[in-house]
């Protein structure tokens, strides 16, 4: 049992931990849903809200097979208990991230001391990637949360061969299948068997690959929605589903998100950041971090994803979070090393650095790049409501490149540590700054013509535009097509010529016009 002098320490530790999750994972969550992924998962929960079918999905009123359901069903209950507002529509990923941390601690805590357990906490929360997903009414947080809970009992499974675990793999890819598909199925199988072939736990694996309550879970779980879709709405959809968006995506490049093969060795570090420098100190430890079979796999688990998305045809950054569930407590037990005896350690703080010189980059290098686009651009029109909005900001990025530098420095004893602290302080500047510029810019102008049509009660359609969120803060689908007599226009203003030769010879009147959005209505139209 701790004595009162060490525990009133630890206990301190727990509650700045607990204190900064809270600060961190509540940050931005008012701002306006981002399209188009926050756009497209809200509007589609939103419309299985309005027609009361909690089995087909749609958006905009057109079928969406992109994901299966789960994630629309938690964003339904969500803004049925709190109300349609941006931080229900993303409470189910607060939730999420939440429950990942919580994971990421009791795995943590079982294998280090307690303080290298808050530590593998913190280095997930403060991740960008991980910073990012877990504010977004999206699928992924979620999906993160049930790959974690395989990758840490599937360790578990390979360390004690406990049924217990393997029974609670098969259910954490049973609801990874209905969040994501396949995937859920894919990426854990792969780095296990390649496990089981170099520890030598074929039978081990066999048992868990068998097991008839595994199936039974899994089953129970993923099947039920699927056969449901299949019964009520025929095989189209579900056709769609796995050879489209599942087959489809890692065969060739889909929505315009291709990439190399080279994509991911840039992703991975961009998506780590501020922790990037600490691959090369992990790298050099290899031999000794890696002593134990955990540790063995949760790198063969980040190989297999870095192989798989750096081969498929649909490249996207945050696909490589999949790969990392079980790299953060592996990088928190090199806080046990003394920082002298790190051989990266100026590598490993220094990377620290990027995030805030970017912002500061940007942020006095915007007016001259504004300048350079083309005046009838999307791009320009975007930044012609506030063209000196992200040059203001540089004073807020140079007092973040001031506090991580003498962060850094003063912790430089304690590398993880001043890696955490400089991880929240990114964070915070990019919830409580950065964001709500861009925010400002692209999603705030959506946000007040969907409020306009909303109180005209105008019939509207959206021509060559895709920004979902207009329909969630209409609360009506929006089709896209040509308007028909006396419908109203939501659209860009580069698309606009477009627009006028279509419609010849009807002349439309600007209802609203801020940035590169506008809304129009037909000139004959009555106020």
């Amino acid at each position: 049992m701790l004595q009162p002098e060490t525990a009133h320490p630890s206990r301190l530790l727990y509650g700045l931990s607990l204190a900064l999750a809270l600060l961190l994972l509540t940050g931005g969550l008012n701002l306006p849903l981002f399209d188009l992924d926050e756009g497209a998962f809200s509007e589609a929960s939103r419309e299985m809200l309005v027609h009361g079918d909690f089995l087909f999905i749609t958006l905009d009123g057109e079928p969406r097979p992109d994901k299966p359901v789960l994630i629309y069903w938690l964003q339904a209950l969500s803004v049925s208990l709190f109300g349609q507002q941006e931080w229900a529509w993303r409470l189910p990923s607060v939730l999420a991230a939440f429950f990942w941390l919580l994971a990421v601690w009791r795995f943590a805590r079982e294998r280090m001391p307690e303080e290298l357990a808050l530590q593998a906490v913190l280095l997930t929360l403060t991740t960008a990637g991980v910073g990012i997903i877990s504010h977004a009414a999206t699928a992924d947080a979620l999906f993160n949360l049930w790959l974690s809970l395989t990758a840490f009992d599937m360790a578990r499974y390979f360390e004690k061969r406990k049924t217990v675990h393997a029974r609670k793999v098969w259910l954490w890819m049973g609801l990874g299948f209905l969040t994501k598909g396949p995937a859920a199925l894919a990426l854990p199988v792969l780095p296990a068997l390649w496990h089981a072939w170099r520890e030598k736990q074929w039978q081990a694996l066999w048992r868990a690959i068998t097991l008839p309550t595994g199936w039974l879970l899994f089953l129970l779980t993923a099947l039920p929605w699927y056969v449901l879709v299949w019964l009520q709405h025929g095989p189209e959809l579900l056709v769609q589903f796995f050879l489209d968006h599942n087959l489809g995506r890692f065969t060739r490049t889909m929505e315009g998100h291709g990439g190399h093969w080279w994509y991911y060795l840039l992703a991975l570090p961009l998506v780590l950041l501020p922790y990037s420098g600490l691959l090369a100190e992990m790298a050099a430890r290899y031999r000794s971090l890696t002593e134990q079979g955990w540790a063995r796999f949760a790198l063969r688990w980040l190989a297999v994803s870095f192989i798989l998305f750096s081969l498929s045809g649909t490249q996207l950054p945050h696909y490589i979070l999949y790969g990392l569930p079980l790299l953060y407590p592996l990088l928190a037990t090199l806080g046990q090393m003394p920082a002298a005896q790190w051989r990266f350690r100026r590598l490993a703080l220094l990377t620290a650095l990027i995030p805030p010189l970017l912002w500061l980059g940007i942020s006095v290098a915007s007016p001259g790049l504004i300048a350079q686009l083309k005046s009838d651009s999307y791009e320009a029109w975007l930044f012609s409501a506030a063209p000196q909005l992200l040059f203001q900001q540089w004073p807020w990025a140079l007092l973040l490149l001031l506090l991580t530098t003498g962060l850094l420095y003063s912790l430089r004893q304690k590398p993880t540590l001043a890696l955490v602290g400089a991880g929240a302080l990114h964070l915070l500047f990019l919830q409580q700054v950065m964001l709500p510029v861009i925010a400002s810019l692209q999603q705030a102008p959506v946000k007040q013509a969907a409020f306009i049509a909303r109180a005209a009660g105008a019939p509207v359609v959206a021509w060559r535009i895709y920004m979902p969120s207009f329909s969630v803060y209409r609360q009506a689908v929006t089709p896209h097509r040509l308007p028909l007599a006396g419908e109203w226009v939501f659209t860009r203003k580069d698309r606009l010529p477009s627009l006028r030769e279509k419609t010849r010879p009807t002349r439309w009147k600007t209802v609203y016009d801020q940035g590169a959005i506008v809304l129009l209505k037909p000139e004959t139209d009555t106020p």
